[in-house]
């Protein structure tokens, strides 16, 4: 499907999924904590396969 702005899309994935419990912002959940502590910040996967258009560095 085409971009309404004319751009390539990307979704950015953590390579460690997250968890409702993760998602529970009413208490100390793994996002709140990688918002909070840009040490906690998660990995993401390496660019898909199938993306190539060479505008993508990681």
């Amino acid at each position: 499907m085409p971009s309404p702005l004319n751009a390539d899309l990307f979704e950015i994935l953590p390579e460690q999924p997250y968890t409702a419990a993760d998602l529970d912002y009413n208490s100390d959940c793994r996002t709140n904590t990688e918002q909070q502590d840009e040490t906690a910040r998660p990995a993401i996967l390496p660019a898909a396969a199938s993306w190539k258009t060479g505008r993508l560095t990681m």
